[in-house]
């Protein structure tokens, strides 16, 4: 699985946000108040975001051992062969954190742009409602998301082995 790349994101939040701003327009010209955050949302968030932390800490600590297993093979020579390889991290658990993360990345878009969309819209109107608040910390708790997202995806890539690749020709070659 490739990474998440900052494009689909981008697009993501624009799509959301015109959305939104269509939506919004949409029932300010029907009689109608502009959507707003309630508290689950702008609770719910941050929250998702801390669980996925604490589920990629395991992974970080394993990645930590490895590297400080692997360094001391290229210190000590012998002493690498005294200390045990770390205990192997369950590949299962690891995927589904990197899935976590990735969907994570992906909704804390679409809800940002859906939040950048009604804050503009907010912004923009003669009047301000103090609701513009619980959006901006809707917002704010969807950028939270995305970034603990891509940093979790980020920490369960697995790390180089030194050797190089073999070129992608797009065949399946046989094991």
């Amino acid at each position: 699985m490739k990474p998440t790349s900052a494009l689909p994101l981008i697009i993501w939040v624009i799509a959301a946000a015109i959305f939104s701003g269509l939506l919004g327009l949409f029932r300010l010209s029907h009689g109608q108040s502009v959507p707003v955050s309630p508290i689950n949302i702008i609770l719910t968030l941050p929250a998702i975001a801390l669980v996925l932390l604490a589920l990629a800490y395991p992974i970080y600590r394993y990645r930590k051992q490895l590297l400080d297993w692997a360094s001391m093979g290229t210190a000590g020579g012998s002493q690498k062969s005294a200390n045990h390889r770390p205990k192997r991290l369950d590949p299962f658990y690891a995927v589904r954190v990197l899935l976590l993360a990735k969907a994570s990345a992906i909704a804390g878009a679409i809800f940002a742009g859906w939040h950048i969309g009604l804050v503009i819209l907010q912004l923009t109107t003669p009047v301000i409602s103090p609701k513009v608040w619980s959006n901006i910390a809707g917002l704010v708790g969807s950028v939270i998301t995305v970034v603990v997202g891509l940093i979790v995806e980020r920490l369960c890539r697995i790390p180089d082995s030194g050797e190089p690749e073999a070129p992608a020709t797009g065949e399946v070659t046989p094991a």
